[in-house]
């Protein structure tokens, strides 16, 4: 708990009780000086109005050419006295009552303060007084132990001659144990011995396991072999496949270039080739290129394995681009491609992409 809290409670335990004719006095004394406040603002009121009339009569008097009385502008001065005195009035009064109010304040709070040592003086009296009754109690307390210790030691002779008879008898128990534990000790050499046997039928019973393990680690590494031989070989004779998800995609990556022309070349004896070729005109068709009837006549016979793609050296840049994105987007699907330039030699420019697609193996 806080010093604070502390003190806050010693406040709410020993503060006098509420003193109501002094709190009515206060009041009383509040609502007249508030009286007085607006007593001084209705005289500050009642100047400021004049402030007018001694104006105009002032600048007759500046204004006027016969000899001058010094009463006007006398006046005009001690109507602004009485106007700063009658606010300098009601100002000190507001921090006269300030003040006054700080004084009540300081004198409650070490009213307050007195209070709380005055409970704290009495409370460390009445513990003081606890803690004598408490001293008395204990020697009270001692004597009556003092008593009791001697009805013990009394009784501790006593057991202590009955300790001595156990003793001898239990002595006697101990000779006839040593007895039985060398009989124990030798049976337990001959219960050692025999686990030394067991122990070394254990051991090499571990040894055995061990090689059988190792034989079994050998087989299970062999078989995986075997079986990663056989996914090779199995995806080395599949023949090369594009699924609906990769033909989606790859159409997808390619149909910014929507209008592009192409050609597809295939093996005409390899219905493997002519199957892979069919696929890739369907993502090339999904793309929105424009296939050019050229090359439906047109067959490999043989000698050329994987994917190319061939353009003009002089094709337009986006023919260009669109070739080497159809490369990339076959290459990361896991197949074969390159990209090749075109013999310009009695070859025209133009922007058709050749797709040959040859034999997978």
């Amino acid at each position: 708990m806080s010093n604070h809290s502390i003190l806050v409670d010693l406040l709410l335990a020993n503060s006098p009780p509420v003193d109501t004719v002094r709190q009515s006095l206060e009041a009383v004394s509040e609502r007249w000086f508030n009286w007085l406040l607006a007593s001084s603002a209705i005289v500050a009121l009642g100047c400021v109005l004049e402030v007018g009339e001694t104006w105009h009569g002032l600048k007759e008097w500046i204004a006027a050419k016969k000899p001058k009385r010094l009463y006007t502008p006398f006046a005009a001065i001690g109507l602004i006295l009485v106007i700063a005195g009658v606010l300098g009035e009601g100002v000190f009064e507001v921090l006269v009552s300030n003040a006054e109010t700080a004084i009540r304040e300081h004198d409650d709070q070490i009213l307050a303060e007195t209070t709380i040592k005055a409970g704290a003086a009495k409370d460390s009296a009445e513990v003081a007084a606890k803690a004598a009754d408490r001293a008395d109690n204990s020697s009270s307390e001692a004597v009556k132990a003092s008593s009791k210790s001697l009805r013990l030691a009394e009784g501790a002779t006593k057991e202590a001659d009955s300790f001595e008879r156990d003793i001898v008898s239990s002595k006697k128990q101990a000779a006839e144990a040593e007895s039985h534990l060398a009989e124990a000790l030798r049976q337990a050499a001959d219960a050692r011995r025999e686990a030394d046997s067991f122990e070394a039928d254990i051991v090499a019973a571990k040894k055995q396991a061990a090689d059988a393990e190792s034989h079994l680690a050998d087989a299970l590494q062999r078989v995986a072999a075997a079986e990663q031989e056989a996914t090779r070989l199995r995806d080395q004779l599949a023949d090369r496949s594009l699924s609906d998800v990769q033909i989606a995609a790859i159409g997808g990556k390619l149909s910014r270039f929507k209008g592009q022309e192409f050609e597809v070349t295939a093996y005409w004896d390899s219905p493997e080739s002519l199957g892979f070729a069919n696929r890739i005109y369907a993502f090339l068709a999904s793309a929105g290129w424009k296939y050019n009837d050229k090359g439906q006549k047109s067959f490999l016979m043989g000698g050329m394995i994987g994917v190319k793609i061939s353009v003009h050296p002089s094709a337009d840049q986006d023919t260009q681009t669109a070739a080497n994105l159809l490369v990339k987007s076959l290459n990361d699907e896991g197949f074969a491609c390159r990209e090749e330039l075109q013999n310009p030699e009695n070859n025209p420019k133009h922007n058709i992409i050749s797709v040959i697609v040859g034999s997978k193996r």
